[in-house]
């Protein structure tokens, strides 16, 4: 069953607002950017530029889009943190 068109409003609604906030947020510095998205506003605007915050919310697919590959970005740096193991075989073979 497709969801009402009351529901696909609210959530857009409620995508924007949360957007707008991360970017207010940025221009006072309660925040710190989390994305390239983001990076790129709070440049242009410590830069003296007014830019268009519309220019910079993106849809729900694009959004989720960014999260996943925040997620990933995150595990690859855990996974180069990790501590150095060593194994029982020597580097260099014997001859």
């Amino acid at each position: 069953m497709p969801r009402s068109r009351r529901r696909r409003v609210t959530d857009s609604l409620y995508i924007r607002t949360l957007q707008i906030i991360r970017l207010e947020g940025l221009e006072t510095g309660r925040f710190e950017p989390v994305s390239d998205r983001e990076m790129l506003y709070l440049q242009l605007f410590r830069a003296g530029h007014r830019p268009d915050r519309n220019d910079f919310i993106v849809s729900r697919p694009l959004l989720r889009m960014e999260a996943i590959l925040l997620d990933l970005d995150e595990d690859a740096d855990e996974a180069d943190d990790a501590p150095f193991t060593p194994t029982p075989e020597t580097a260099i073979s014997p001859k």
